[in-house]
């Protein structure tokens, strides 16, 4: 068989008969005593020195085109720091001519290029391969360009230093396990080193794609700013100077630059980006401190990314894909932050510390195919704010991991005709009144609450469905009416002290709880408390002029007011009408129940209507409970007679305890010879106004008790 074309030729170093020789231009410091070939297959082997050690510089003494350097410490001969110079004395510049690259190998040395006496030049003549081994590390040092069309792989499991202001263009892998040091010291102790204060400066990666891969690291040492003019492609790990010594801050001047990993960057320091950066994690938390600068930044890629500092970029923040999470106020700068985008998958924004408030407004974008998250994942005693505009053009879903009592507070207006689902076992607050949101609302676990913490005038969910799975809660200080159609198995609680409206035939089937303020039912059909039980505490009012229908046993238990209309409206007079099924309607210990009277047979009234045994249960009341008084200017007159309380298409008794003691009536207006009859109240729940009787007049009562009996409607 033929030999390849451009078969590799390897000439092996031995210093020469004393092993004490430093020269490569010095034929006898080969083992075939002949001068080193200059070519790109001539390999190189520096292994076998006769006296170990003893030398720690070596000189390339002449401009050399090659193709693999190799540093073995199989024999164990070389010294612990081993310098390449230019030459032993004088000034000469030499180029070095790369084809293959430069293996560090069963050694713990460090090599370093470092174009003492006289200027060394790297040359790139082809893509080269730059392998250490453990604790190995090839420094090309601050005096030693590297240039060239071609780039650099950082391989093995030592460290490669690249310390002067390279031109290649090629760019620089650092793969997988491998470690790249740019703007650092020698490993160790030695003094070999003659990177100026350790200052990163431009190009010391080249000027191509700076890729480092997942298990990679990249290292920059000393203090001071930093500059990476390099396209950045990070599956890596990436420390930018230690703790105690990295008080600067670094910039990436390149317009695409992909982080796909780990940045971290020690405190106190500054990432200004003067290019459009795109940041894809897809191992694990990204950090980004002081991100300055008029650019834009995305995140992409199914990993996280974490902002976790204050930072002041103006151009926006696309969240792509994947999660980024921001830790403080202006973590974002001050631009619009776009979540998703057309074909993305799932996209997160989460604040992940607590406390903080996102100002910016939030773009939900149109096609992602995936879920959109908003959320607040802190579990700690404080709430976190998303106070911007939210605008949707696709759904979005609200996460709350928060603490008992705290939330994820969005005071923005949300605007769109896209779903909002709620998931997360904590509460999301709603501080505005949405009124360009359209969307269903989706409460599929936790809590969300209308209104601020204390309870305010503003916080609605639009005018889409409301699915309530978990719990709705209202807080809300004044009049509020509440248009949506609410479904679901979830409970509705309100804590606010204003007056809530319900106006539709709503179908959740959990508890409505009435803990402060008034509850009015104003539902032309269905029922406006769907089919759950209902409950009201004392200090409360339930009222209105619609219809309150519990399903199967569930009940009404009433320990505030009941007050039947609508304030503001027909002066105050309706009819509140319960249709339970087989539950019951019972006012407790305390409550209370208010009429007004309007005019002659224009009463307030409570209209109960069971289809099966349910019953309106008066007898846990006190006397005087039930209040009678006047309303819009009435002027009360003999014989005016008023139906309170109806139950007349109930079969069976329908009443239990109701008696003309519980009543509390004026006579404001009265002649002294009239009085209230309520001799029919315990067994029609009418009232009237009658001349106080007299033996001859008996009949006369009489005679007016049954026409009015002849006016109700059964």
């Amino acid at each position: 068989m033929s030999s390849p074309i451009h078969a590799q030729t390897t000439t092996v170093w031995d210093g020469g008969p004393n092993g004490t020789g430093t020269s490569w231009a010095t034929a006898e410091n080969w083992t075939t005593d002949s001068a080193l070939p200059s070519a790109v297959n001539s390999n190189v082997l520096i292994d076998n020195r006769t006296n170990p050690g003893t030398i720690s510089t070596l000189t390339i003494s002449n401009t050399r085109t090659l193709g693999l350097i190799t540093f073995d410490n199989v024999n164990s001969v070389l010294a612990a720091t081993l310098n390449v110079d230019t030459n032993g004395s004088g000034t000469t510049a030499r180029t070095l001519t790369l084809h293959s690259g430069i293996t560090l190998q069963n050694t713990a040395t460090t090599v370093a290029f470092r174009g003492s006496n006289g200027t060394l030049s790297m040359v790139l003549g082809a893509n080269n391969v730059f392998t250490t081994s453990t604790d190995s590390y090839l420094q090309i040092n601050s005096g030693v360009v590297i240039s060239g069309g071609f780039g650099i792989t950082v391989a093995g499991t030592g460290a490669v230093g690249l310390n002067a202001p390279n031109t290649f263009t090629g760019g620089v892998t650092v793969q997988n396990g491998s470690t790249l040091r740019v703007g650092a010291g020698t490993q160790g102790n030695s003094s070999s080193s003659t990177v100026t204060a350790g200052v990163l400066v431009s190009g010391q990666a080249g000027t191509g794609t700076l890729t480092l891969q997942n298990g990679s690291t990249l290292v920059s040492g000393g203090s001071g700013a930093r500059t990476l003019n390099n396209n950045l492609t990070l599956e890596g790990s990436v420390t930018f100077g230690a703790a105690a010594t990295y008080t600067g801050s670094f910039t990436f001047t390149s317009v695409n630059s992909t982080v796909d990993d780990t940045l971290n960057l020690t405190t106190p320091s500054t990432i200004t980006l003067l290019g459009n950066t795109t940041v894809t994690s897809l191992v694990t938390t990204s950090f980004f401190n002081g991100v300055n600068g008029a650019f834009s930044l995305t995140k992409q890629g199914p990993g996280i990314l974490r902002m976790s500092a204050t930072n002041t970029y103006s151009g926006g923040t696309t969240v792509a894909s994947g999660t980024l999470e921001f830790g403080r106020t202006g973590s974002l700068g001050t631009g619009t932050v776009t979540l998703g985008s057309a074909g993305g998958g799932n996209a997160s924004l989460l604040n992940y510390l607590a406390g903080w408030t996102l100002a910016n407004n939030i773009i939900v974008a149109a096609g992602s195919g995936g879920t959109l998250t908003l959320g607040y994942t802190s579990g700690a005693a404080f709430s976190g704010l998303f106070s911007g505009n939210i605008t949707l053009n696709d759904a979005v879903t609200l996460r709350s991991d928060a603490a008992d009592g705290f939330a994820l507070r969005l005071s923005g207006s949300i605007s769109g005709a896209y779903d909002l689902t709620k998931t997360g076992t904590g509460t999301v607050r709603i501080e505005s009144n949405n009124t360009g949101f359209s969307g269903r609302t989706l409460i599929t676990a936790g809590t969300v609450q209308l209104g601020s913490l204390s309870g305010s005038t503003a916080g609605a969910l639009g005018t889409g469905e409301i699915v309530n799975d978990a719990a709705l809660v209202i807080n809300r200080t004044n009049d509020f009416t509440m248009g949506n159609v609410i479904s679901g198995t979830g409970s509705i609680t309100q804590t606010g002290t204003g007056t809530t409206t319900l106006t539709a035939a709503n179908t959740y089937s959990g508890v409505t709880s009435l803990n402060a303020g008034s509850l009015l039912a104003a539902n032309a059909s269905g029922s406006a408390t769907g089919s759950g039980a209902v409950s009201t505490a004392s200090g409360t009012t339930l009222g209105g002029t619609g219809t309150i229908a519990p399903g199967g046993t569930n009940g009404v238990i009433i320990g505030g007011t009941v007050a039947p209309g609508v304030a503001g409206t027909n002066d105050g007079v309706g009819t509140l009408t319960f249709t339970p099924v087989d539950g019951n309607v019972s006012l407790q210990a305390g409550s209370s129940v208010v009429f007004e009277l309007r005019a002659n047979s224009d009463s307030d009234r409570i209209v109960f209507d069971a289809s099966g045994s349910g019953q309106m249960d008066f007898s846990q009341m006190s006397a005087g409970s039930i209040s009678v008084i006047f309303t819009g200017g009435y002027t009360p007159a003999l014989n005016d007679s008023f139906d309170l309380i109806d139950w007349a298409a109930v079969s069976g008794s329908g009443m239990s305890g109701l008696s003309a003691g519980l009543l509390s009536l004026t006579t404001t207006g009265f002649d002294p010879s009239w009085t209230w009859d309520t001799s029919l109240f315990a067994d029609s729940g009418v009232i009237s106004i009658v001349i106080v009787p007299e033996p001859g007049r008996m009949v006369l009562l009489i005679v007016a008790a049954v026409a009015l009996l002849s006016r109700r409607r059964r």
